[in-house]
Parts: structure tokens; C-alpha cells; sequence
């Protein structure tokens, strides 16, 4: 902060802390200093301050223009994909801006391998292959998913060279978690529906025993079944195969209310 302070005294005299300065004022001050230091990652942090620690900036209405006022710096698709292949924590890709997909908890990831598992299982004799995450899908020219697992049935189609990005899935997995469900139920599925390839999408719960798998009919409706249930037997019917859900589930410790469904 030492380093900065002098910088900051220019925009806010020590009389400033006294006597409030126009809002206007305020944020043409601010991105002149920002412009001058080359330094736009010290904006937040200088946001932080201002709303926290001075008194003519104390009103969360006047943080929340600064806020707001902020330029958002926006990615091409070749600058995210460098970025996401060296990363360490993959990233989403909506429309010039990178989201990092959280950890998955245990649970997230027993069922996963143990989907990768069946599904192996199940079309060893067919010319469908089952693939994971980190593996991308691009449903557009600027948006780019990371599906949980994912099933090609044939030749995948890949992007480039680094075959690393898929655009022919035939079913999609995605296993819920709180922070996610929503968007896996909602604009996340929007967005798979644009591929013409997609035709089965399975959605797996991770705190009870309980699938739903939504397929497209002939005239592109999607049509929902529900699962639920250790001794049940779940279908997707676009692959011919079907599974019991104690198979997926197998070493996942469920609630016990869940698991006597």
C-alpha cells in the first residue's frame, strides 16, 4: 500500500477526507491514476479500499458505480485457449470472459469414474467411446463447456491439432453439485442444444440416488425420465444401453434417507 499512497494522496488531498468530492470527480480521477501507472489489475484492489477505508467513499451506492464503470477486458478465443492449456484449473469460455470450473468434492468424483466405468462397459462393441473432463466442447464460435463426461458415437470432429475440444458429443453427463445445478439445468443445457449432434442429456445427483435423463425427439422436443433409487435401472436410449443406479453410486456414501429410495 506504501507504494501507492503517494499516488493516491494526488486524487485525494488530505482535505478530501474531510470535504466529500463529486462522484464524478471521483471516477475521473481514479482511471486517470490507473491510466498514468499502466496498471489496470490494481483497480479492484483500489475499489476495495475506497469502499472500506475513506470516508468520501463510504457510500456503498457510490462503490457499486465504480464498480460498475470498471471496463471488462475481453478475450479472443485463441488468447483464452492459450491461457486455459497452460492453466492448472481449466476454464469456461462465454463471449470473450473465462470462468475456472471449482474442485469437485469426493462423491463428484467416484461417480464420475464409476459413469466412465459403465459406459466403457457398455459400448465396448459399438463404435461409441465415452470421454472426461478436462475435454472441451465449443456449442458456438465464442463458447466453449467442460462437460463432466461426455459420449461420441463414430469420428470425433476436434477443433484443431491439439485435439483437446470436441463439437459432436452425442450425450452429455453432468454430475450436480449445489453451486452448479442451476446452471446445468438451465443455461448450460440451452447451450448444448445448439449442437446438432446432441440428442441425450444425463443428469446425475451426488446426494441421493436419483437420475434424469432428458432426450431429443424426432421433432427436436426434449422429453424428461426420472430415476431414482439404488434398484433402479436408468436408460439412454440414444446409445441402447441402460444401467442400475448402484452402479454409478457404487462407493459413494449417501444419506440414508436418499439411499432407502
Amino acid at each position: 500500500m506504501t507504494k501507492v499512497f503517494p499516488h493516491i494522496r494526488r486524487i485525494c488531498p488530505p482535505c478530501a477526507l474531510c470535504h466529500p468530492i463529486p462522484k464524478h470527480q471521483w471516477i475521473e480521477s481514479i482511471f486517470v491514476f490507473l491510466a498514468e501507472l499502466h496498471l489496470e489489475v490494481t483497480i479492484l484492489v483500489i475499489m476495495r479500499s475506497l469502499a472500506s477505508g475513506w470516508q468520501c467513499v463510504r457510500k456503498a451506492k457510490l462503490y457499486t458505480e465504480l464498480m460498475s464503470a470498471m471496463p471488462v477486458t475481453r478475450l479472443s478465443v485463441e488468447e483464452y485457449l492459450a491461457i486455459d492449456r497452460a492453466a492448472e484449473v481449466p476454464s469456461e469460455y462465454h463471449d470473450g470472459e473465462m470462468f475456472p470450473i471449482a474442485a469437485v468434492s469426493w462423491a463428484h468424483s467416484v461417480i464420475s469414474i464409476n459413469i466412465g466405468a459403465v459406459l466403457r462397459d457398455r459400448l465396448a462393441k459399438t463404435p461409441c467411446r465415452a470421454a472426461g473432463a478436462p475435454l472441451r466442447v465449443r456449442v458456438s464460435p465464442t463458447k466453449f463447456l467442460l462437460p463432466d463426461v461426455m459420449v461420441v458415437c463414430g469420428k470425433p470432429v476436434l477443433t484443431d491439432e491439439h485435439q483437446d475440444t470436441l463439437t459432436n458429443p452425442k450425450v452429455i453427463v453432468e454430475i450436480l453439485s449445489p453451486s452448479t445445478v442451476d446452471y446445468d439445468y438451465g443455461q448450460k443445457f440451452i447451450l448444448y442444444r445448439r449442437m446438432e449432434s446432441f440428442e441425450e442429456y444425463v443428469l446425475v445427483a451426488q446426494d441421493q440416488s436419483r437420475v434424469e435423463v432428458f432426450r431429443k425427439t424426432p421433432d427436436k422436443r426434449w422429453l424428461i425420465s426420472t430415476y431414482e433409487g439404488l434398484d433402479t435401472v436408468a436408460n439412454v436410449e440414444s446409445l441402447g444401453i441402460s444401467f442400475q443406479l448402484a452402479e454409478i453410486y457404487a462407493g459413494v456414501e449417501l444419506p440414508a434417507a436418499a439411499d432407502e429410495k
